[in-house]
């Protein structure tokens, strides 16, 4: 993403433009304007790095109103986007981890929830997955008919995280073109290589790796009160071991772990969370999981649970995160069932898990 922002400001300023940055994440970075700008460093999207000043404000202004069957609701703008001369969008385009709809993650929710900072992600939120599905695009429209949003590229990840595609879409083209992205990122999406899993070990969760730190796609888990969870992969036990330093303490998503280790638990930062389930109103997913010292106690106590249960060889499946799933750890019997398919390799032959001098699992 730090190439894509730094070579969009050089080619802007060889037309004699000054471009500047603004965040545009809604309620993220503790819902002000420094933690925004943490956020965006953390990914290295720093002024030195892009050769482009960072503004960030929580100030907005209600461009309009729109109307939801027959309520009202304010369009909010992030003010400092809105006092430049035009205002290009540039985001992924990806599944949603709360939602599936025809418009998920990209310029569309990037218009409202993101250039809505707090004041407009805290409205969509309020009505739950009607105001992510039905809302969002209704406020789109508004924005896009203002004219100040001259367009957005729009980014395509294959299963590797590598660009598979680049699009210009001009503001009047973005709804009726962004469906038809959002299901060639959908078909280049990656996943577990089985659905059924008995237990799940994700080494860290992260907001730069999933907005909800794990992604819920991958592990097939929404909990949201009134959604119907997803049907694969269908996993047991999920235990979450530590949290990225990007992250800076916000471990929203902890929820949908059934266990943690002391070492995220102690790097929580309980205001940020707080912020974040508060205005996304998905409470569940703040929850404390059970915590462990340690992983090894983690890993211990899960199979001890499958061996109580007559399970003698639990499918056990430990990746880095739900980001990187090109290389992973896998029991013996997870091994059985995937050692004939084309598209696995066999990194090494089966080996006992090690543990560093901190009780965590070594992994690839």
């Amino acid at each position: 993403m730090v190439m894509f922002v730094s070579e969009l400001a050089r080619y802007l300023k060889e037309l004699g433009i000054e471009p500047f940055i603004v965040p545009a994440m809604g309620s993220h970075g503790c819902a002000n304007a420094d933690g925004q700008i943490s956020v965006l460093n953390n990914l290295g999207i720093k002024q030195e790095s892009v050769n482009a000043k960072i503004i960030s404000s929580m100030d907005t202004i209600i461009l309009g109103n729109v109307k939801l069957d027959g309520i009202g609701h304010h369009v909010y703008v992030d003010k400092i986007a809105w006092q430049a001369d035009g205002v290009i969008l540039l985001n992924r385009i990806k599944i949603h981890t709360d939602f599936s709809s025809t418009y998920e993650s990209g310029l569309v929710k990037m218009a409202t929830i993101g250039l809505g900072n707090h004041a407009g992600a805290k409205l969509i939120h309020s009505l739950g997955i009607r105001g992510l599905s039905q809302l969002i695009p209704i406020l789109a429209k508004a924005v896009f008919s203002d004219n100040k949003v001259l367009g957005g590229f729009a980014i395509i990840e294959d299963a590797y995280h590598e660009t598979a595609g680049l699009h210009w879409l001009d503001r009047n083209k973005i709804l009726g073109k962004e469906p038809q992205l959002l299901k060639e990122s959908k078909a280049l999406m990656p996943r577990l290589p089985v659905d059924n899993i008995d237990l799940l070990i994700i080494k860290q969760m992260g907001k730069e790796i999933s907005g909800v730190g794990i992604d819920t796609k991958i592990i097939g888990r929404l909990m949201i009160w009134g959604q119907q969870e997803l049907s694969r992969p269908n996993i047991e036990l999920i235990g979450v071991c530590d949290i990225t330093d990007a992250s800076y303490g916000n471990a929203l998503g902890v929820g949908l772990a059934d266990f943690t280790t002391r070492r995220l638990f102690e790097k929580i930062d309980f205001a940020a969370l707080k912020e974040n389930i508060l205005t996304a109103t998905f409470y569940q997913r703040g929850k404390i999981p059970l915590v462990f010292e340690d992983e090894r106690e983690l890993l211990n106590v899960a199979l001890q649970h499958f061996q109580r249960r007559g399970v003698n060889k639990p499918k056990v499946i430990i990746i880095k995160d739900t980001l990187s799933l090109d290389q992973m750890h896998v029991s013996e019997s997870v091994l059985e069932e995937v050692k004939n398919r084309h598209d696995i390799e066999l990194a090494s032959e089966l080996q006992e898990i090690e543990f560093d001098n901190n009780n965590g699992i070594i992994t690839c």
